[in-house]
């Protein structure tokens, strides 16, 4: 009973009372005071404990290294478990309570093994560290000698429907909500030009964030081949003002010297849809496929970004001592914002490995990608690598490995000066050879020494 009171206690400090976190206390609450029917009912399924203590922390050096995730106030500290079954119906009921900040719940029910729900309630801490900006010449730190410490509330429920009809399907559905209030470290520059890596303030910046997953998933499988469909929805939104600062010179988004606010954080909100394959043929052949379909939309500039991925494999056996895989993939990246970077990348890819003899082993591939990228010079590229590996295993304590890498680009992306010449400048080669041989070496059974040369 004193761990329920305590419990609401804190609750009561917060600005908004937590739907799913007063489930929880209360359903622990009713199964605790309903637990003689159950002791009555079935003795032996089921069973209860609760244990209580009091912890002592002593923390030496920075406390948001060696505390990061963690609290630093000592006191007492109170776990439990409740565990039962009646029939078909199963019960796990958990929780871990040492502060206000730091404590977590798990809620699990299960109905004759067709309907599975959990339910887990954590919350915690997260201290950041508060960059002093020594390196800066002109310097405003308006909250120098502040933390920066975060509070975070993460609450997830999945449950898992299966059909005893149909025991090929099942269907799965999930909710994540994750809060997290507190502040943390905003800088900005006030000058443009070359006074940009000198003149920098500082504030605190206050965090009133919130993110939602909801996800909804059918499955459909047997021995040979299976079906998947996932989707997910995800929306965040930080409703804390953001800091101030006066700007002196003018910027593109800044016409007129004055305070601004900076640092702003925008309202996201992603959907994504997704669908996996595979079938076996046989024991040597089993093929996989999978297609994507992502969109993601920026509340400032109230534009959309898409992505599309395709992919498809191809993996077979043959004689039991070698493996292929053959596979092929297409990624797609799509913006509404005209200066942004449209990408399409298509990739083939051919590997192998084997077993000839005992103690000999063979690997080696090729691989083919073809990359387009828009506002880039020039506007596609084609890579190819070849690679192969020998392995030798001399005896029981030595192994050598003989590799080889071929990269070619027939151009390379390049970045284009604008000048009389045009000149176009890149890093990367047209042509690059590796030959490497590895070595390993182990005296006993925990020792072992790695060695290569690259040539």
């Amino acid at each position: 009973m004193d761990l329920i009171c305590r419990l609401k206690w804190a609750e009561e400090d917060l600005p908004g009372k937590m739907i799913l976190k007063r489930i929880l206390l209360y359903s622990g609450l009713l199964l605790f005071i309903l637990s003689g029917k159950f002791i009555l009912a079935e003795e032996k399924d089921f069973t209860w404990d609760i244990s209580n203590g009091f912890h002592e922390k002593f923390c030496k050096g920075n406390e948001n290294e060696v505390l990061e995730y963690e609290t630093s106030a000592s006191g007492f500290e109170t776990s439990f478990f409740i565990n039962g079954a009646m029939g078909g119906n199963y019960m796990d009921l958990k929780g871990e309570y040492k502060d206000r900040d730091e404590q977590q719940y798990f809620l699990m029910t299960e109905k004759e093994r067709i309907l599975n729900i959990e339910t887990k309630y954590k919350r915690y801490i997260h201290r950041i560290d508060h960059d002093d900006l020594s390196q800066y010449k002109s310097l405003w730190d308006f909250d120098k000698d502040e933390e920066n410490i975060l509070t975070l509330e993460e609450k997830e429920m999945e449950s898992n429907l299966r059909f005893p009809l149909l025991p090929w399907l099942k269907l799965i559905m999930g909710i994540k909500d994750v809060e997290k209030r507190g502040c943390r470290q905003a800088t900005t520059v006030r000058k443009n030009n070359s006074c940009t890596a000198c003149h920098v303030t500082s504030k605190n910046k206050r965090v009133d964030s919130r993110a939602t997953n909801f996800s909804i998933c059918g499955d459909i499988s047997n021995s040979y081949a299976s079906i998947n469909y996932t989707h997910t929805q995800q929306k965040s939104k930080d409703n804390a003002p953001s800091p101030l600062a006066f700007y002196v010179n003018t910027f593109d988004a800044f016409p007129h010297p004055g305070f601004y606010p900076y640092s702003k954080t925008p309202s996201i909100q992603k959907r994504e849809d997704q669908i996996k394959t595979h079938v076996k043929f046989s024991n040597h052949f089993t093929i996989y496929a999978a297609h994507l379909d992502a969109k993601a939309k920026n509340s400032f500039i109230d534009k959309e970004k898409r992505f599309k991925n395709t992919s498809i494999r191809l993996t077979g056996t043959f004689l039991n001592k070698f493996i292929f895989n053959c596979c092929y993939s297409s990624f797609k990246q799509n913006n509404e914002v005209e200066e942004a970077v449209d990408k399409n990348v298509k990739r083939a890819v051919f590997d192998f490995r084997g077993l000839f003899l005992k103690r000999l082993s063979l690997k080696g591939g090729f691989n083919w990608e073809e990359t387009e990228r828009r506002h880039s010079y020039p506007g596609s590229t084609v890579k190819k690598t070849y690679f192969s590996s020998i392995s030798c295993k001399v005896d029981r304590k030595n192994r050598l490995t003989l590799k080889y890498k071929r990269e070619q680009w027939d151009e390379p992306f390049s970045n284009v000066y604008e000048n009389p010449f045009e000149l176009a400048i890149t890093n990367i080669p047209k042509e690059k050879n590796e030959i490497s041989l590895q070595g390993y070496y182990s005296p006993r059974f925990n020792l072992w020494f790695l060695y290569s040369l690259l040539i």
